[in-house]
Protein backbone atom coordinates (compact mmCIF):
# COMPACT_ATOMS: atom_id res chain seq x y z
CA UNK A 1 0.00 0.00 0.00
CA UNK A 2 1.02 3.95 -1.00
CA UNK A 3 0.64 6.39 1.46
CA UNK A 4 1.22 10.10 -0.26
CA UNK A 5 3.45 11.60 1.65
CA UNK A 6 1.79 15.21 2.11
CA UNK A 7 -1.25 13.54 3.05
CA UNK A 8 -1.85 14.60 6.75
CA UNK A 9 -0.65 12.40 9.64
CA UNK A 10 -4.77 11.38 10.29
CA UNK A 11 -5.26 10.96 6.89
CA UNK A 12 -2.44 8.63 6.42
CA UNK A 13 -2.80 6.60 9.48
CA UNK A 14 -6.50 6.24 8.72
CA UNK A 15 -5.95 4.58 5.07
CA UNK A 16 -3.16 2.46 6.74
CA UNK A 17 -5.74 0.88 9.72
CA UNK A 18 -8.57 0.99 7.12
CA UNK A 19 -6.66 -1.25 5.07
CA UNK A 20 -5.46 -3.81 7.85
CA UNK A 21 -6.81 -6.02 10.56
CA UNK A 22 -7.91 -5.33 14.19
CA UNK A 23 -6.91 -8.06 16.16
CA UNK A 24 -8.34 -7.96 19.93
CA UNK A 25 -6.46 -9.21 22.42
CA UNK A 26 -8.50 -8.86 25.23
CA UNK A 27 -9.93 -10.98 27.75
CA UNK A 28 -13.62 -11.04 28.55
CA UNK A 29 -14.20 -9.71 32.31
CA UNK A 30 -17.13 -11.16 34.02
CA UNK A 31 -18.03 -12.87 36.98
CA UNK A 32 -18.21 -16.36 35.73
CA UNK A 33 -14.53 -15.93 34.54
CA UNK A 34 -11.23 -16.11 36.34
CA UNK A 35 -9.84 -13.46 38.28
CA UNK A 36 -6.65 -13.47 39.78
CA UNK A 37 -5.17 -15.48 42.60
CA UNK A 38 -7.46 -16.78 45.34
CA UNK A 39 -6.11 -13.35 47.71
CA UNK A 40 -7.42 -10.93 45.44
CA UNK A 41 -10.70 -9.65 45.08
CA UNK A 42 -13.32 -11.71 42.70
CA UNK A 43 -15.23 -9.49 39.89
CA UNK A 44 -18.02 -7.87 41.12
CA UNK A 45 -20.39 -6.23 38.88
CA UNK A 46 -24.05 -5.16 40.18
CA UNK A 47 -26.24 -4.09 37.12
CA UNK A 48 -28.30 -0.56 38.45
CA UNK A 49 -31.93 0.16 36.84
CA UNK A 50 -33.80 3.33 36.43
CA UNK A 51 -36.57 3.21 34.27
CA UNK A 52 -37.84 6.30 34.73
CA UNK A 53 -36.87 10.04 35.42
CA UNK A 54 -35.34 9.93 38.78
CA UNK A 55 -35.38 13.10 41.74
CA UNK A 56 -34.31 15.39 39.59
CA UNK A 57 -36.67 14.48 36.36
CA UNK A 58 -34.34 14.00 33.72
CA UNK A 59 -32.19 10.83 33.55
CA UNK A 60 -33.80 7.60 32.83
CA UNK A 61 -34.23 5.27 31.74
CA UNK A 62 -30.86 4.03 31.99
CA UNK A 63 -28.65 0.75 32.72
CA UNK A 64 -25.13 1.62 34.83
CA UNK A 65 -23.39 -1.03 37.09
CA UNK A 66 -21.54 -0.93 39.80
CA UNK A 67 -17.92 -3.20 39.67
CA UNK A 68 -15.49 -4.23 42.37
CA UNK A 69 -12.60 -5.94 41.19
CA UNK A 70 -8.87 -5.81 41.58
CA UNK A 71 -6.79 -3.97 39.52
CA UNK A 72 -5.18 -6.97 38.07
CA UNK A 73 -8.31 -7.90 37.11
CA UNK A 74 -9.05 -9.48 33.05
CA UNK A 75 -6.15 -7.65 30.12
CA UNK A 76 -4.46 -5.09 32.34
CA UNK A 77 -1.24 -3.64 33.09
CA UNK A 78 1.74 -3.67 36.07
CA UNK A 79 3.19 -0.54 36.95
CA UNK A 80 6.67 -0.52 38.20
CA UNK A 81 5.09 0.09 41.74
CA UNK A 82 3.02 -2.93 41.71
CA UNK A 83 6.06 -5.15 43.25
CA UNK A 84 8.66 -2.52 44.30
CA UNK A 85 8.29 -0.74 47.36
CA UNK A 86 9.41 2.84 47.30
CA UNK A 87 12.75 3.55 48.85
CA UNK A 88 11.49 5.30 52.14
CA UNK A 89 9.85 1.97 53.20
CA UNK A 90 12.49 0.10 54.06
CA UNK A 91 11.49 -3.02 52.30
CA UNK A 92 12.67 -5.64 50.02
CA UNK A 93 13.35 -5.09 46.63
CA UNK A 94 12.59 -1.02 47.22
CA UNK A 95 13.55 1.72 44.55
CA UNK A 96 12.71 4.81 42.99
CA UNK A 97 10.02 3.19 40.92
CA UNK A 98 8.05 2.51 43.93
CA UNK A 99 6.38 5.28 43.10
CA UNK A 100 5.58 5.10 39.47
CA UNK A 101 1.85 4.21 40.12
CA UNK A 102 -0.87 3.71 36.61
CA UNK A 103 -1.53 7.53 35.85
CA UNK A 104 2.28 8.44 35.35
CA UNK A 105 2.91 5.83 33.06
CA UNK A 106 3.84 7.30 30.14
CA UNK A 107 1.49 6.25 26.41
CA UNK A 108 4.31 6.20 23.96
CA UNK A 109 5.40 3.07 25.83
CA UNK A 110 2.12 1.34 25.13
CA UNK A 111 2.07 0.72 21.94
CA UNK A 112 5.15 -0.31 19.14
CA UNK A 113 6.15 -2.81 16.40
CA UNK A 114 4.88 -6.36 18.32
CA UNK A 115 7.74 -9.18 18.64
CA UNK A 116 6.08 -12.20 19.04
CA UNK A 117 8.34 -15.32 20.78
CA UNK A 118 6.36 -18.23 20.37
CA UNK A 119 6.68 -20.24 23.98
CA UNK A 120 3.97 -22.85 23.27
CA UNK A 121 6.69 -26.00 23.28
CA UNK A 122 6.86 -25.29 27.38
CA UNK A 123 3.45 -26.34 27.72
CA UNK A 124 4.95 -29.85 27.32
CA UNK A 125 6.22 -28.87 30.33
CA UNK A 126 3.66 -27.67 32.56
CA UNK A 127 2.91 -30.70 36.08
CA UNK A 128 0.18 -29.36 37.84
CA UNK A 129 1.62 -31.73 40.58
CA UNK A 130 4.22 -29.59 41.59
CA UNK A 131 4.73 -25.69 42.03
CA UNK A 132 6.26 -24.53 39.24
CA UNK A 133 6.39 -22.85 35.65
CA UNK A 134 8.31 -23.53 32.90
CA UNK A 135 10.64 -20.77 32.61
CA UNK A 136 10.71 -18.66 29.54
CA UNK A 137 14.68 -18.32 28.92
CA UNK A 138 17.10 -15.92 27.73
CA UNK A 139 18.29 -18.48 25.30
CA UNK A 140 14.56 -18.85 23.71
CA UNK A 141 14.80 -14.78 23.22
CA UNK A 142 17.90 -15.00 21.73
CA UNK A 143 17.22 -17.80 19.06
CA UNK A 144 13.81 -15.62 18.27
CA UNK A 145 16.52 -12.63 17.61
CA UNK A 146 18.58 -15.38 15.44
CA UNK A 147 15.90 -16.06 13.41
CA UNK A 148 13.65 -12.96 13.22
CA UNK A 149 16.48 -9.76 14.01
CA UNK A 150 17.34 -8.11 17.27
CA UNK A 151 14.92 -6.83 19.35
CA UNK A 152 15.26 -3.16 19.16
CA UNK A 153 14.45 0.22 21.62
CA UNK A 154 10.91 0.80 21.04
CA UNK A 155 9.65 -2.58 19.93
CA UNK A 156 7.19 -4.69 22.15
CA UNK A 157 7.54 -8.01 23.21
CA UNK A 158 4.96 -10.48 23.33
CA UNK A 159 5.23 -14.00 24.79
CA UNK A 160 2.59 -16.37 23.35
CA UNK A 161 2.01 -19.69 25.29
CA UNK A 162 -1.95 -20.02 24.10
CA UNK A 163 -2.70 -20.45 27.69
CA UNK A 164 -5.69 -18.09 27.90
CA UNK A 165 -7.14 -19.51 24.60
CA UNK A 166 -6.95 -23.07 26.64
CA UNK A 167 -8.00 -22.34 30.18
CA UNK A 168 -9.21 -18.85 30.42
CA UNK A 169 -12.93 -19.86 29.65
CA UNK A 170 -15.93 -20.04 31.77
CA UNK A 171 -16.84 -21.51 34.74
CA UNK A 172 -16.51 -24.50 35.45
CA UNK A 173 -13.50 -24.69 32.92
CA UNK A 174 -12.30 -21.75 34.12
CA UNK A 175 -11.01 -23.39 37.05
CA UNK A 176 -8.25 -25.05 35.29
CA UNK A 177 -6.70 -21.53 34.47
CA UNK A 178 -4.07 -21.65 37.13
CA UNK A 179 -0.33 -20.68 38.22
CA UNK A 180 1.94 -23.33 36.08
CA UNK A 181 1.71 -21.21 32.99
CA UNK A 182 4.86 -20.54 31.42
CA UNK A 183 6.92 -17.67 32.42
CA UNK A 184 10.32 -15.90 32.40
CA UNK A 185 12.84 -15.30 34.65
CA UNK A 186 14.49 -12.17 35.86
CA UNK A 187 17.50 -12.92 33.12
CA UNK A 188 15.16 -12.87 30.87
CA UNK A 189 13.51 -9.74 31.75
CA UNK A 190 17.03 -8.23 32.19
CA UNK A 191 17.88 -9.12 28.33
CA UNK A 192 15.00 -6.87 27.03
CA UNK A 193 16.46 -4.81 29.83
CA UNK A 194 19.34 -4.69 27.73
CA UNK A 195 17.57 -3.99 24.26
CA UNK A 196 15.56 -1.07 25.11
CA UNK A 197 12.22 -3.08 25.72
CA UNK A 198 9.64 -0.99 27.50
CA UNK A 199 6.45 -3.29 27.13
CA UNK A 200 6.55 -7.01 27.25
CA UNK A 201 2.91 -8.68 27.42
CA UNK A 202 2.52 -12.32 27.92
CA UNK A 203 -1.52 -14.40 27.31
CA UNK A 204 -1.39 -15.96 31.01
CA UNK A 205 -2.08 -15.14 34.33
CA UNK A 206 0.87 -13.01 35.30
CA UNK A 207 4.29 -12.43 34.52
CA UNK A 208 5.40 -14.38 37.33
CA UNK A 209 6.79 -17.60 38.11
CA UNK A 210 4.95 -20.01 39.82
CA UNK A 211 8.36 -20.55 42.10
CA UNK A 212 9.56 -17.33 42.40
CA UNK A 213 6.70 -14.29 41.57
CA UNK A 214 8.52 -12.07 42.71
CA UNK A 215 12.30 -11.45 40.52
CA UNK A 216 10.58 -11.36 36.89
CA UNK A 217 8.12 -8.51 38.47
CA UNK A 218 11.07 -6.92 40.15
CA UNK A 219 13.51 -6.41 37.42
CA UNK A 220 10.91 -5.46 35.08
CA UNK A 221 9.55 -2.51 37.83
CA UNK A 222 13.22 -1.34 38.60
CA UNK A 223 13.56 -1.09 34.92
CA UNK A 224 10.38 1.17 34.70
CA UNK A 225 9.22 -1.64 31.89
CA UNK A 226 5.19 -1.93 31.94
CA UNK A 227 3.79 -5.53 31.90
CA UNK A 228 0.82 -6.55 30.21
CA UNK A 229 -0.82 -9.72 31.66
CA UNK A 230 -3.35 -11.59 30.49
CA UNK A 231 -3.56 -10.91 26.49
CA UNK A 232 -5.40 -13.39 24.36
CA UNK A 233 -5.32 -14.43 20.31
CA UNK A 234 -1.56 -13.98 20.16
CA UNK A 235 -1.81 -16.73 18.07
CA UNK A 236 -2.96 -14.69 15.58
CA UNK A 237 -0.18 -12.64 15.26
CA UNK A 238 3.28 -12.88 13.10
CA UNK A 239 6.37 -13.16 14.54
CA UNK A 240 6.74 -9.47 13.04
CA UNK A 241 4.87 -6.98 11.22
CA UNK A 242 1.98 -6.04 13.88
CA UNK A 243 1.65 -3.03 15.79
CA UNK A 244 0.70 -3.31 19.09
CA UNK A 245 -1.60 -0.85 21.59
CA UNK A 246 -2.85 -1.31 25.02
CA UNK A 247 -4.29 2.15 26.59
CA UNK A 248 -5.35 1.42 29.96
CA UNK A 249 -7.30 3.36 32.46
CA UNK A 250 -5.82 6.63 33.99
CA UNK A 251 -6.22 5.84 37.87
CA UNK A 252 -4.14 7.68 40.51
CA UNK A 253 -2.05 5.56 42.69
CA UNK A 254 -3.48 1.96 41.14
CA UNK A 255 -0.71 -0.24 40.92
CA UNK A 256 -2.09 -1.29 37.58
CA UNK A 257 -4.93 -1.19 35.59
CA UNK A 258 -7.64 -2.70 33.12
CA UNK A 259 -7.70 -2.03 29.36
CA UNK A 260 -8.57 -2.60 25.98
CA UNK A 261 -5.22 -4.12 23.87
CA UNK A 262 -5.35 -4.73 20.14
CA UNK A 263 -3.01 -5.15 17.28
CA UNK A 264 -2.85 -4.23 14.15
CA UNK A 265 -1.79 -6.70 11.66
Amino acid sequence: MTVKTDAAPADALGAIIRSRTIVDLSVIVDQFYPAFQQESQEFLMVPTHMPGPGGLGYRGPMYETIMIHDDHTGTHCDAPAHQVPPVESGLPNAGPMGKVTLEQLDPRHMMGPACVIDCTDLLAEVDRSVRRSPVITREKVEAWEQQHGQLREGDVVLFRTTWTELYYKQFPEGLQFTRHHPAPNGRTIEHLVERGIKLVGLDTLGIGMFQDDYEPHVVAGHAGMIVVEKLTNLSQLPPRGAFFIFLPWKVKRASGGLGRAIAIV
